[in-house]
């Protein structure tokens, strides 16, 4: 398991008392023996790092073998619960510290055989609860807290300690059947109070950013983004028809006759450039042969350019500095954090091809371009006809175009800066593709491939790492618009849901330091899969764990560094978050997510009452609540 740094009262409460989380079953646990009882606990509302009292009787007198188990539920609900080791106690009475992202609900004692060696926190042959009793929770100011109901419908107490503004994200974890369902929830609150909250200083006016990327204003799987899907489908269809009867290895001496150990690489080159939008990756006939010079030899890198490229575009000496940059920067930093490329024809080379055909990919009359793309065709040659690879390791780019004469008009400061940011995304996709297929699934097997929201959003955390930040934020900022709109995990591929990622991975990296992606790119699993594996934490607290930093980060409240992002700065750099805010007129709202996808609300708790809060949902809508105390 990775870890974290955190503040010394967090390591108190986590490490010496308590603090695991674990998914429980939807039914109890049958055990032998005779159950403990409780009778009271004292004081029955508390807060994380609070000491809470047990009474009871047939607690077993060692403190330890016995537990303290917390839920937002009823115990036989599929809740993730939270459990405290007792530090002091005898066969009456059980202390122990409340632990942290602790939510209202209900709590019992157990009393269980551990696993030799183990504490309970890990365990035990023999489990043996109490009947549970209710307990109210307070919140300090920054606290969060997480309850993970998984149903239709909950009604919680919160106890305020006078009129507090406090935050109330909500997400749904069901697996939508069609990839992209809707949620509708509806949320009611007793004791309302305040207003929209403008006036507390929060930042409302949107951010405008310069960006090299073309953001559609179209959220839809459209444009580029559509090109990228047909590729993976094409692909993964590929190895699934053809990898299943490949039983041979490629004899390289044959198909690579123009290179030999040492030999410069040739000043001119033919080259088949895929030139169809809307063909196939698999068909000759949606490829163009072209003629191009070499502009550019490194220990590692090649790059050429077309000739046919118009001589206002690209002089020499710009292709040679960009040939240049990835060799001693892009090149350097991918395999860093990410891990090698392939080799397969052995001249330990990558090419950069720049065409005037790859800016004429991109159809007239729209709001985005194509700027760049790796083939995996070029890196299965023995599966797809000769005019559809070129047999090596290779990526294809725009050329600046400042007149248009190609497609879109693409200034050449801008354009040259773009596609920096498209080597660094398209190499990690070149790396992965090396791990995922050429060496665990021996060259032939679509078994290890990578989700599509996790792979692109390592590809465009590669993009930040080699400093192209603003195309990032831009993503981002369509996100951050209408989060509760937008899934993480499941839908359609498309710019806010890229943004998502980025945001989601740059925080797994603030957390766990950026050697995380190395160890995701590396990895037989995908998806959530494989972000639990990697993280040791289950998904869906890391995912409240990112719900929460997207709204106190920067504000200077959390009072856990598992709340903030290190690296970027979420308040200041980007668009506001979309919060809605309950006033006393309207103490009930209703709405809809998708799964995966966190909803923002806010709004003030009057008076030290406790007060309830109704949370229900759709059919299989399986919600979930996130409370932070924001004053």
């Amino acid at each position: 398991m990775k870890k974290m740094n955190l503040s010394k009262r967090s390591i108190l409460i986590i490490f010496i008392f308590s603090a695991a989380t674990l998914f429980s079953g939807c039914s109890e646990e049958k055990g032998a023996g005779i159950p403990p009882v409780i009778y009271s606990i004292s004081p029955d509302t508390v807060g994380a790092g609070d000491t809470i009292i047990v009474e009871g009787d047939r607690f077993n007198i060692t403190p330890w073998k016995n537990r303290i188990a917390f839920s937002p539920g009823e115990f036989t609900q599929s809740a993730i619960r939270r459990y405290a080791v007792p530090f002091e106690g005898d066969q009456n009475i059980l202390k122990a510290v409340v632990p942290v992202d602790l939510f209202a609900g209900k709590l019992r004692a157990e009393q269980i055989s551990p696993i030799v060696g183990l504490i309970p926190l890990s365990g035990g042959e023999i489990f043996l609860p109490t009947s549970s009793l209710p307990f109210h929770l307070t919140l300090d100011q920054g606290d969060v807290s997480k309850g993970f109901f998984c149903s239709e419908g909950f009604d919680f107490p919160l106890c305020t300690g006078g009129t507090k503004r406090h935050l109330l994200v909500v997400f749904s974890n069901s697996v939508p059947p069609d990839g992209s369902a809707n949620y509708n929830y509806s949320i009611e609150l007793d004791g309302v109070t305040g207003s929209a909250f403008i006036a507390d200083g929060e930042k409302m006016k949107p951010i405008n950013k310069k960006t090299n990327l073309y953001l559609s204003n179209d959220n839809s799987e459209t444009g580029s983004f559509g090109f990228d899907r047909k590729k993976r489908e094409e692909t993964i269809g590929l190895l699934k028809r053809e990898g299943a009867n490949l039983s041979y290895e490629i004899e390289k001496e044959k198909i690579y006759s123009y290179l030999t150990e040492g030999r410069a690489a040739p000043d001119s080159m033919g080259f088949d450039v895929f030139s169809d939008y809307n063909g196939s990756t698999t068909d000759a006939g949606s490829y163009t042969r072209v003629k191009a010079y070499l502009k550019y030899e490194g220990s590692h890198t090649l790059l050429y350019l077309d000739s046919s490229t118009d001589p206002g575009c690209i002089t020499d000496l710009e292709a040679y500095a960009l040939g240049q940059e990835f060799e001693q920067s892009v090149y350097q930093t991918d395999r860093e954090y990410y891990g090698e490329e392939s080799d397969i024809n052995g001249d330990e080379k990558v090419v950069i091809l720049m065409s005037p055909v790859v800016n004429e990919l991109t159809p007239d009359g729209v709001d985005w371009y194509i700027a760049g793309f790796f083939l995996p065709t070029d890196l299965l040659p023995s599966m797809v006809d000769a005019n559809c690879t070129n047999a090596m390791e290779i990526f294809y780019t725009i050329v600046p175009d400042p007149g248009g004469i190609y497609g879109p008009v693409l200034p050449k400061e801008g354009a040259l800066e773009s596609i920096e940011g498209v080597l660094g995304h398209e190499f990690v996709h070149m790396i992965m593709f090396n791990y995922r297929v050429l060496t665990y699934g021996s060259g032939f097997l679509a078994t290890y491939i990578e989700e599509v929201w996790l792979e692109e959003g390592l590809a465009h955390m590669a993009e930040y790492l080699n400093g192209h930040f603003a195309d990032n934020i831009g993503r981002a900022d369509k996100f951050l618009d209408d989060p509760g709109d937008v899934s993480l995990v499941y839908g359609e591929d498309n710019i806010p849901k890229r943004g998502a990622a980025f945001l989601f991975l740059r925080y797994l990296g603030d957390r766990y330091g950026d050697g995380i992606f190395k160890e995701l790119v590396q990895s037989k699993r995908s998806g959530i899969e494989n972000i639990e594996n990697v993280t040791g934490e289950d998904f869906i607290e890391l995912f409240a764990d990112w719900s929460a930093a997207l709204y106190l980060s920067g504000k200077g409240i959390a009072n856990d560094p598992r709340f903030e992002y290190s690296s970027i700065d979420l308040d200041g750099d980007f668009k506001p978050l979309d919060v809605t805010s309950i006033t006393s007129l309207f103490s009930s709202l209703s709405g809809n997510v998708r799964a995966l996808a966190p909803e923002f609300i806010e709004f003030n708790l009057s008076s030290e009452a406790t007060h309830n809060i109704l949370i229900q949902s759709s059919s299989h809508g399986s919600m979930n609540a996130i409370i932070i105390r924001r004053k």
